[in-house]
């Protein structure tokens, strides 16, 4: 069974802003061949996060970065704009930014691609093409018209603008190579340090806020044990002060995940303070964690999630649900009679 959330970026008890008019036509272009469109990632480099409101990946053509502007025809008919004396520009982009050059690098650095063609534009939510028109020529020479999409452009529109920046490339970049390098939080990092971006049941269970008992379900090789250190990882990218307990049957398959946890942030160039996550096997987690010291407390840190829990004595799932009852408890199993995510894809 796959489940699906209506926004997995946000708490189900708040209030989910819909997509504009112009977004949905953006987004219906995912629809097309070759093109996949991502709205509100985050870029992890080093301990830096960095925000895009939309990107989209055109693998016969490169990767466009979007910027969302709120701005009305009512603020900017009476002004006018100039380029900051610091400024830098680059071919092919409104303005050579942080965001620009750390793709770059994290391309470069990952997955040995250093000719990515990378255009950035502006949705302009709230201006017309005709309103643009009548602006005071210094947004015309900053902003110039073929970089902007705007509020009455229709999906043929956009897609013709954004086919008319480049030309096609004879190498097709893959999703895997480019989102997955780039989206490292998203990518499952193989044996062979060959990157699988996620699929939508992974990253929904990855972005989602965990409450109470959720259950991952998955068959053999199907990621979820990566899976538990990436979502390890997200959350510690998200909140430094969290702590996370891994619960694993042995101290063999807790030192393969430490190996893995390892090297998804040495070859993802992420970093997170390693001391947050524990991975402990059940005996050594009553060591530490023993019913009696939990009367009152329920709770022995914020997130725990064990591994294999089908496998393991039921009177120590028992135990876990007793000191988790106030905070959140992962049970990855393969028995599906309570399937919250089905990880059904193998890797």
């Amino acid at each position: 069974m796959n489940i699906s959330y209506e926004n997995p970026n946000l708490d189900k008890n708040k209030l989910c802003v819909p997509d504009t008019i112009l977004l949905k036509r953006f987004k219906a272009l995912d629809k097309q061949a070759n093109i996949s469109v991502y709205k509100d990632v985050k870029i992890y480099h080093h301990s830096k996060c960095y925000d895009i409101s939309l990107m989209m990946l055109d693998n016969i053509r490169g990767l466009y970065i979007f910027e969302i502007k709120n701005w009305t025809f009512d603020e900017l008919k009476n002004s006018h704009i100039k380029k900051a004396s610091k400024q830098k520009t680059a071919i092919n982009t409104l303005a050579f930014d942080e965001v620009h050059t750390i793709i770059v690098k994290k391309l470069n650095k990952l997955a040995n691609i250093n000719d990515m063609k990378i255009f950035n534009y502006l949705l302009m939510e709230n201006l017309t093409s005709n309103e643009y028109d009548s602006l005071d020529d210094s947004f015309k020479e900053l902003l110039p018209k073929h970089r902007l999409i705007f509020s009455d452009s229709f999906q043929t529109d956009i897609f013709k603008k954004l086919q008319e920046a480049t030309y096609q490339n004879l190498r097709i970049y893959k999703k895997d190579e480019i989102i997955g390098n780039l989206l490292v939080q998203y990518s499952i990092l193989n044996d062979n340090y060959k990157r699988y971006l996620c699929t939508k049941n992974q990253i929904e269970f990855i972005n989602k806020k965990l409450k109470g008992t959720e259950y991952l379900i998955g068959r053999k090789s199907s990621g979820k044990s990566n899976l538990l250190l990436l979502k390890s990882i997200f959350e510690l990218l998200n909140d430094k002060s969290k702590h996370i307990i891994i619960i694993k049957q042995t101290i063999t398959a807790c030192d393969i995940a430490k190996a893995k946890l390892l090297n998804i942030l040495k070859y993802g160039i992420i970093k997170v303070d390693l001391s947050s996550i524990s991975l402990l096997t059940p005996s050594e987690f009553k060591k530490i964690y023993p019913n009696k010291i939990f009367k009152k407390t329920l709770k022995a840190t914020d997130i725990i999630m064990c591994d294999d829990s089908d496998k393991l004595d039921q009177n120590f799932i028992n135990h876990l649900h007793i000191i988790q009852k106030k905070s959140a408890l992962v049970l990855v199993t393969t028995d599906n009679k309570n399937d919250n995510v089905d990880l059904k894809q193998k890797f």
